[in-house]
């Protein structure tokens, strides 16, 4: 019985998503910043509001096809 000596490692799956959500992490931190050095508070949070309502409207969208392939 041979033994295979495989270098183990992270699957590329995995590393896709972990550079994924890196970015998408660093993107949240680093927005309110850059927002604070460049805009007042009112486009600040009308920004926001846009970004939510588009966040909710993803979700929403995403739940509407689950719903139709369960089907």
């Amino acid at each position: 019985m041979e033994t295979q000596n495989k270098a183990q490692g992270i699957a590329l799956p995995a590393l896709i998503a972990l550079v994924i959500s890196s970015a998408i992490g660093a993107g949240i931190f680093d927005l309110p910043t850059t927002f604070a050095k460049v805009a007042t508070p009112g486009p600040v949070m009308l920004a926001w509001l846009i970004t939510g309502v588009g966040i909710l409207m993803l979700a929403l969208s995403l739940k509407h096809l689950v719903l139709i392939n369960q089907n």
